[in-house]
């Protein structure tokens, strides 16, 4: 059988214990799915997984391992791109020019993600990307993850920030509505809908 018939076949990959990886033709995940219950394999299976088809089989592996910065105090310090929403909002565009860029970007969004929603941050992640023939761009496995839990101080520290965030965002809106309320008293004009309709999404 040649490379690229067994290319066309691909259909899956199967991972396993301790840390292996297998792509699967149909005719092997057929036999795969028909082993007895009790075999080894469904032991030592963590999981299957679709590949994205492509005409050169499972589509190109990008990676990307992520490490927190150690400060001289021996702390751990999250080492992102800062700047990643405004990027992603080109992300078709990185993912044909420039994946190993967006494979950073996307890990920074994980790790921010993280950081802001649970008591703990990511200080390690190995993180595998795939690119499919159309250029679509596929977050595909993560391994060797280490966090560091957050303590009370810090977590009571970041729900502080948000408060703060929070309170400036609606003393900006309140001081926006007091002064387009001066302005129409002003001159006399009635509120333009755009205005109206920017005014209620920022207050809602």
């Amino acid at each position: 059988t040649s490379t690229f018939a067994r290319a066309q076949n691909e259909c899956a990959v199967a991972r396993f214990l301790p840390d292996a990886a297998r792509v699967l033709t149909t005719t092997e995940f057929s036999n795969m799915m028909s082993e007895r219950l009790g075999s080894k394999m469904w032991k030592d299976l963590l999981y299957i997984q679709n590949c994205i088809k492509g005409r050169s089989g499972i589509g190109e592996k990008f990676l990307y391992i992520y490490k927190a910065t150690i400060t001289p105090d021996g702390e751990y310090q999250m080492d992102i791109e800062e700047d990643y929403d405004r990027q992603l909002r080109d992300e078709e565009k990185l993912a044909m020019l420039n994946p190993d860029l967006l494979a950073r970007l996307k890990v920074s969004q994980i790790v921010d993600y993280v950081a802001q929603n649970y008591q703990f941050e990511i200080v390690k992640i190995r993180a595998e990307f795939s690119r499919d023939e159309n250029h679509k761009f596929f977050f595909t496995h993560a391994d060797e993850i280490l966090v560091k839990v957050r303590d009370e101080k810090e977590i009571a520290f970041g729900v502080d920030i948000k408060k703060r965030v929070k309170k400036m965002e609606r003393d900006i809106q309140g001081r926006l509505a007091d002064e387009l309320e001066a302005y129409y008293k002003r001159t006399g004009t009635t509120t333009n809908r755009n205005i109206q309709s920017m005014t209620s999404i920022m207050s809602g």
